[in-house]
């Protein structure tokens, strides 16, 4: 299979499934019996697919991981992503389009799932600028603003007109707190989100990692010692750089149904060295952010799971409910989502060398 076989319920009607293999990519229907509906042969290059099913309709959400050559270093592809929609009857015609704003600047998708309310599909990201695509990877490059904002689309049925947009851009200056670059007053950071959610109000959050950039005055005073050995200062702006960077607390944001933006909470975590602002962020981000959420109670949690602490958090609430170590003794916890309002609870006990699995309510 060149591509992954995706399998989707169709509520009241049966299920949709989508493969590729070497003689190319199809969308299936299938009846609530099994048996199949219709078939359609998809003509779409890409090399991800994500499928999600609403009412009467089928998304299929298509990105490409095409890199750029910077250097000595391949910066991966975050935009080129297309949604098409299909009717479940297999006789409307399809749509098919871009991922981009008014001005034509891509966007970098973090979520696609179903509201948990409406059971509609959205998406939400971030807003990439056109001019300094493929300019993210390193600490310096992240402080001078390679996104534009945020974003979420409500995908209101399979007819594009009927999508509802929420763009927020703070790189026109209307966002309080935050500079045109994405540098948070609040924190004196940058945030790479790197996750976004969807609460029972209609929000959508966005959740990442803070980094902080310091200017190394010893550097700078090195240099200007030293110009008129020419090799030296050389030396010093090329090799150590002039700024050092931090990766610290999580950063969490709320975007409402009307656009407005503003900074929920800084959430304490694991923090990394200092590293050259040259350097990549990833190397030092250990961060990973899920989500678990509970209907009944109409509650929202962030799981940070970071190199030496898992905290959960929640949402509506504004607080930790628990952090657990990674280590702690001779057991090595990990913590993943399970069913709603559940996580699942992994423990291997290195002394007896074992592991227990269990799933526990939030």
């Amino acid at each position: 299979m060149k591509n992954p076989i995706l399998i989707k319920n169709i509520p009241q009607k049966g299920f949709a499934c989508f493969f590729g293999d070497d003689a190319g990519k199809k969308l299936l229907e299938f009846n609530a019996k099994g048996e199949l509906s219709w078939q359609k042969k998809i003509d779409i290059q890409a090399d991800n697919f994500h499928m999600l099913t609403s009412g009467s309709d089928i998304y299929l959400l298509t990105g490409n991981n095409h890199v750029a050559i910077r250097g000595w270093a391949a910066v991966n592809n975050e935009g080129d992503y297309a949604l098409s929609t299909y009717h479940y009857d297999g006789t409307t015609a399809a749509t098919h389009f871009e991922l981009m704003d008014e001005g034509g600047n891509k966007l970098k998708v973090l979520k696609f799932d179903n509201d948990p309310v409406t059971g509609k599909p959205y998406i939400a990201g971030c807003i990439i600028d056109a001019n300094k695509e493929y300019k993210n990877t390193s600490g310096r490059e992240l402080s001078k603003g390679p996104y534009l904002g945020v974003f979420t689309i409500d995908i209101n049925g399979s007819n594009p007109k009927a999508f509802k947009k929420a763009f927020t851009y703070w790189s026109d200056g209307s966002v309080s707190g935050v500079s045109e670059r994405g540098l948070f007053a609040e924190t004196d950071s940058y945030v790479m989100f790197t996750n976004a959610f969807r609460d029972f109000d209609g929000n959508t959050y966005f959740a990442g990692p803070q980094m902080i950039k310091k200017t190394r005055w010893g550097c700078i005073v090195s240099s200007v010692i030293t110009a008129p050995l020419i090799v030296p200062p050389i030396w010093i702006l090329g090799g150590v750089g002039l700024t050092k960077c931090k990766i610290t607390d999580a950063m969490l944001a709320k975007q409402d149904a009307k656009g407005e933006f503003s900074v929920e909470n800084s959430i304490p975590t694991d923090h990394s060295r200092y590293f050259r602002g040259g350097n990549a962020v990833a190397y030092f981000d250990n961060k990973k952010f899920y989500t678990v959420y509970d209907s009944d109670t109409k509650a929202d949690y962030l799981i940070l799971d970071d190199e030496k602490n898992i905290t959960i958090y929640n949402v509506s609430k504004k607080q930790e409910v628990r952090t657990i170590p990674h280590k702690d003794g001779n057991l090595k916890t990990s913590i993943y989502p399970a069913k709603e309002g559940h996580v699942m609870v992994s423990q291997y006990n290195k002394k007896e060398k074992s592991t227990s699995v269990s799933i526990e309510f939030l």
